[in-house]
């Protein structure tokens, strides 16, 4: 009874303030219908390309599609496909394109014209992203997915949705619309031919009387003002397209009249009638909401059921989750949590996926820099985010991409990229490796050895810098030859790895000298490991070289303001101190030390 009495008492004020300033309220209603028009198209066009996305990702699990692009001997259905969508959903104007690695159009539902030309505005972005794009026939919703064979990408399906649609659904609300192209783009949309003012006009079926509404006006001051546009008994404004860059690509002009923007009886003659009648209203507005509340859950608990359907298509794994408990898992997710046969068995023992994320650097985990890991992913949608996550037997890396869907609630799809991870990674550590000695190599010195510097001085252990240097090296490779050289490089090399810990790197970092960064806790410890290091190199036979080898060493201690370059300096003239006073020897410049 609180709310509905609050309804009244709000009525009754506002209909006071409309009988003392009609003016007033006509700009706070004419305010409030471009507010919830603006909100409405907002929605609309979110659920249009959440819409278009899932679509485009749900029709290229047809392997078919594969096919025809590498053997082109497969009579699509596409264009059945396409039909049957028009007469049995509500996606009335789709249609689909096959295209090659290349971005050529290979397929396609609908005929594409001025090919030479358009050609150019086929650039593949983003995967499984829908966007706004600009054709030969004008502004579209697009999606585009990759076709994968044998983990390679082979093409590309590219699905279109149009802005139809979107004006439909305002005429049912007595709002007339005509979507214009911006006139930079007019060039590219040759197959369009209704223009007002050099802007064209993409959307079929335009409202006409609108149409020759806006040939009176100035188009273009009209789309660059924020306030609404009164001529006549119409109320104009513009919505601006863009881009998820924020390019503005064309603006859907709307008009409505002023009498229903008023609902017929915010007038100056009927204003008293309108006190007596309060409470009749009060009733009818409650009976109004409760029924459009019902048909509005109707119609969610449709979309959602379509959307579930959907995502249940999908191999991809697709969860909602507000970070900390999930709300939704599609069919991939238990296929992967095999032991969990829907969402109650799992929010029995988990609330949530980030519970299995592997804590390890360069990957995602539960809180990211002070935020919910679903909140950190939404932020940073233009960069590559990958979660490790561990599940029985084995472990599995993601590729994460989030949206948002309501309040703090999001719509998450976790992609398998781990064959392609692990060979990312395989050709990074060949990379870092020294091909002779099988040790690192300088460059991925320069790399590791500023975090090693960074995890010192957090842990608060000591850090080395340990320089190797093999005695007299140039006088083996002129007499035995560079091959009994390289003998020499990666016997000793192969000694050093067995001396030390795995978590010690050891880096090539010149022709015959070597580097070891150590972290500990006893300087005293690794010195005396040094020191047998250097007297089994002085023990150890070559096969290549009939005689002994020696080393010798230098070490330095990191001190508080020391750089990578600094401390390698100091390591560098504690070695040649070694070398200068004899040969064979280990010299600990410490840190007390000039």
């Amino acid at each position: 009874m609180r709310r509905y009495s609050i309804v009244l008492f709000v009525i009754a004020v506002f209909l006071f303030i409309a009988y003392i300033n009609v003016e007033d309220i006509e700009s706070i209603l004419i305010k409030k219908f471009i507010k919830q028009t603006n909100l409405k198209i907002d929605n609309e066009i979110k659920l249009k390309k959440s819409s278009t996305l899932g679509l485009a990702i749900a029709t290229a699990r047809d392997e078919r599609l594969v096919h025809y692009l590498i053997d082109r001997d497969l009579n699509l259905s596409l264009d059945t496909f396409s039909m049957k969508l028009r007469k049995f959903t509500q996606f009335k104007n789709i249609h689909f394109k096959l295209l090659n690695v290349k971005g050529k159009i290979v397929y396609s539902t609908r005929e594409v014209l001025y090919y030479n030309h358009c050609k150019k505005l086929l650039k593949l972005k983003r995967y499984y992203v829908a966007d706004i794009m600009v054709d030969c026939y004008g502004l579209h919703f697009a999606a585009f997915v990759p076709l994968h064979k044998g983990g390679e990408i082979v093409g590309f399906l590219e699905v279109l949705s149009q802005f139809n649609s979107i004006v439909k659904d305002l005429k049912r609300f007595d709002v007339d619309a005509v979507v214009f192209l911006d006139k930079r783009l007019s060039a590219h949309a040759k197959a369009l031919t209704n223009s007002v003012q050099g802007y064209k006009i993409t959307n079929t079926n335009p409202a006409i009387k609108l149409v020759r509404l806006l040939r009176t006006i100035s188009l273009s001051k009209l789309f660059h003002t924020t306030e609404p546009t009164a001529i006549g008994e119409k109320i104009l404004s513009t919505y601006p397209i863009k881009d998820l860059a924020g390019n503005v690509y064309g603006w859907i002009v709307y008009a409505k009249d002023k009498n229903l923007i008023y609902a017929n009886f915010i007038n100056r003659s009927i204003i008293i009638r309108i006190l007596f009648l309060t409470i009749l209203l009060a009733v009818a507005l409650i009976i109004l909401i409760r029924y459009f509340e019902r048909e509005k859950a109707k119609q969610q608990q449709q979309q959602l059921r379509y959307l579930y359907n959907v995502l249940d298509n999908l191999e991809e794994i697709v969860i909602m989750n507000d970070g900390k408990r999930m709300k939704y898992a599609n069919k991939a997710f238990f296929k992967y949590f095999d032991e969990f046969g829907n969402l109650e068995e799992f929010l029995s023992k988990h609330a949530c996926i980030c519970n299995f994320f592997v804590h390890e650097k360069g990957f995602l985990m539960p809180i990211v820099d002070g935020k919910l890991w679903t909140s950190y992913v939404y932020e940073h949608k233009n960069e590559n985010i990958y979660a490790k996550i561990a599940y029985k037997d084995k472990e599995s890396i993601f590729q994460v991409k989030a949206n948002k869907i309501n309040g703090n609630e999001y719509v998450v799809i976790f992609i398998d990229v781990t064959e392609e991870y692990q060979k990312e990674q395989k050709l990074r550590t060949m990379a870092a490796i020294d091909p002779l000695t099988k040790v690192y190599n300088r460059y991925y010195f320069e790399e590791l050895a500023q975090e090693k510097i960074e995890e010192a001085v957090i842990t608060g252990n000591v850090l080395l810098f340990a320089m190797i240097d093999i005695d007299h090296f140039k006088s083996i490779n002129d007499t035995y030859g560079h091959i009994a050289g390289d003998e020499v490089l990666r016997q000793i090399a192969a000694i050093i790895r067995q001396k030390f810990r795995q978590t010690d790197p050891i880096f090539r970092v010149g022709g015959e000298e070597f580097l070891i960064i150590l972290e500990t806790s006893s300087i005293e410890k690794v010195l005396q490991l040094l020191d047998e290091l250097r007297n089994e190199v002085a023990s150890a036979m070559f096969a290549s070289i009939p005689k002994h080898i020696t080393i010798s060493i230098g070490v330095a201690k990191y001190k508080e303001g020391d750089s990578v370059q600094t401390l390698y300096e100091r390591a560098d003239k504690a070695l040649y101190e070694a070398k200068r006073t004899g040969r064979n020897r280990l010299v600990f410049e410490g840190e007390n030390s000039g």
